[in-house]
């Protein structure tokens, strides 16, 4: 029997500079703690990230890009 490999989602998360303005609900929303907030929001821990989409959904600049790879 060869080796079993366990499937696991990874999301890459990206914030657009020119569209966010620093409000910071996307931390404040982020159950993986992805993100960091001074000027603008960085993803700072992409590693953490559930994918539920709930960042993307509450930023109201669009400036969240989430996707699956």
């Amino acid at each position: 029997m060869g080796k079993q490999y366990k499937d696991f989602e990874v999301y890459l998360i990206h914030v657009d500079p020119e569209k966010c303005n620093g409000c910071g609900e996307c931390a404040e929303i982020c159950q993986g703690d992805v993100f960091e907030v001074s000027c603008q929001a960085n993803p700072v821990r992409p590693e953490n990230c559930l994918g539920c989409e709930a960042c993307v959904a509450i930023c109201k600049s669009n400036a969240i890009i989430l996707t699956e790879i």
